[in-house]
Formats: structure tokens, C-alpha cells, sequence
């Protein structure tokens, strides 16, 4: 059995184990970091036939843009489930993902035991693409998904390995109609320094959808990691690292007598 490399972060608690492993070749791409992936999230107690590798869209040109699935096995690289975001109530499931600058949101039940994670880059994070509502994003819809049958008071939020505001400038012509409807839906609030220019704070966006949830803000949190800053985070914004390279997080399930 062959382990990924370079664990940047581990955030383990009685609801989810999340690991980020920074700066490796594309594993929807490189099947030996593929397998790798694989292996690692086997060596975290879990069996193989409970891990989910997830490809996300790169744009709302994809046909798995915005998509929440529920997780399926992963057994080989033909097995990858092509989608935005899975869940499981499955306990000792690992669900995991590769990317650069987009934050991973990993949200949990307490209740129910059902996690949901997603990719929340920004073309999923933009409001106004799912037909439920207008201000809906990826969050939107998963943040539903994991509040079945319980108040959004037993969710927990955890976001890793995105790029900070301060960072992430969308000032350029072309990228400043991107901004808009985050300026429409979400205010200045989800912009670092002057929101003109489009210095887009992904936590932020992350946050306050999940207050329009009435998801408590002390239960919504963050790594705190900027992946343009961080010496060994990839990161496509920061011209002096690879834009081929990926950073992978894997989330396990706890059992749900822990989650209680």
C-alpha cells in the first residue's frame, strides 16, 4: 500500500476526520496518485469498498456542474463520481476530492450521521444557476441534503484548503461581471477591502448562506490556510507554483454513537 505525501493538515473531531494533502500531479489524470488516494483513505480504517473519489466541474459548462450525488464506491479511476458534491450517511466512509484555490466544505449532522461534502470553487459557489431559488449555490443545496430530518442546529461546517480574499482578485474586465451576483445576493461582505476590486472571500460566501440557514456561527469554521501563501498548498493564483499541481482532501465519516 502506497500513501499520498506532504499531509498539510489534519482536522480530526467525534464527527469527521478531514486530511489535506497538499501539492500532487492531478489525480483525475495520474492513476498511480489515483490509487495513492485510494490507499491513503484505506489506511485511515476504512474499507476500500466505503470510498468515494469525487472529479468536480471545472465550470458551469460541465454536465456535473453544481451536482450532489450520493457517494459511490470508487474501486478504480473508471469508478470516479463525476459531481460538484456526494453524501453518505454511511459511518467510516471516506469521501475525497482534488483542487487548487476552492475551498472543500465538509458539512455534517449530528443527528442523522449524514456528511456532505463539496467543492466549493467559485463558479459552484455563484449564486443563481439551481433552479430552487434564485440565491441558491452549491452550499444552498447541500446544506438541504444534510439538514433532512434534523434543525439546522446539529449541523457542523468545516471548510479547508482555499485561497484567501485578500489573494484571490477578480479586478480584470472580464472577471468583473463574475462578481455581480455576489455583490447582488451576498453584499460587500463576502469582498476583502474594496469590493470593486472582486477580492471574493469564499469562507465568507460559505458563512453567510449558512446563517441564511440558521446554522449557528459558532459551529461554522475554517483551516484558516491560504493556499496561494502556504509554501506546500498548490495553488493556480500564485505564478510561482504549478497550476498542474492539486491539493486532495479526505473526510471520513465517524460512526454516529461518536457524533452524539
Amino acid at each position: 500500500m502506497v500513501v499520498l505525501s506532504n499531509l498539510v493538515h489534519q482536522h480530526k473531531t467525534p464527527w469527521f476526520d478531514v486530511r489535506l494533502y497538499g501539492n500532487h500531479p492531478q489525480m483525475v489524470h495520474q492513476p498511480q496518485v489515483f490509487s495513492d488516494t485510494i490507499d491513503t483513505a484505506v489506511s485511515m480504517g476504512v474499507r476500500r469498498d466505503r470510498v468515494c473519489i469525487l472529479v468536480p466541474a471545472s465550470g458551469e459548462t460541465s454536465d456535473h456542474f453544481q451536482k450532489l450525488v450520493l457517494a459511490q464506491t470508487t474501486q478504480d479511476i473508471n469508478d470516479r463520481t463525476w459531481a460538484d458534491a456526494a453524501w453518505t450517511d454511511q459511518p467510516d466512509a471516506v469521501i475525497g476530492l482534488s483542487t487548487a484555490d476552492c475551498q472543500s466544505v465538509i458539512i455534517k449532522n449530528l443527528l442523522t450521521n449524514r456528511l456532505v461534502v463539496a467543492h466549493g470553487g467559485k463558479p459552484a459557489m455563484t449564486p443563481g444557476h439551481i433552479k430552487e431559488d434564485a440565491r441558491w449555490n452549491i452550499i444552498d443545496l447541500c446544506i438541504q441534503k444534510a439538514i433532512e430530518r434534523a434543525d439546522p442546529s446539529n449541523l457542523r461546517i468545516y471548510v479547508t484548503g482555499t485561497i484567501s480574499g485578500h489573494h484571490y482578485w477578480h479586478d480584470e474586465l472580464q472577471a468583473q461581471p463574475t462578481m455581480e451576483p455576489f455583490k447582488r445576493v451576498y453584499g460587500e461582505d463576502v469582498f476583502t477591502g474594496d469590493p470593486k476590486d472582486g477580492r471574493l472571500d469564499l469562507f465568507s460566501v460559505t458563512q453567510l448562506t449558512a446563517r441564511r440557514w440558521k446554522v449557528p456561527e459558532c459551529q461554522i469554521h475554517s483551516d484558516g490556510l491560504c493556499t496561494f501563501k502556504h509554501p506546500h498548498l498548490a495553488s493556480y493564483r500564485n505564478p510561482n507554483k504549478s497550476g498542474d499541481n492539486r491539493n486532495i482532501v479526505l473526510v471520513c465519516n465517524a460512526p454516529k454513537q461518536q457524533a452524539a
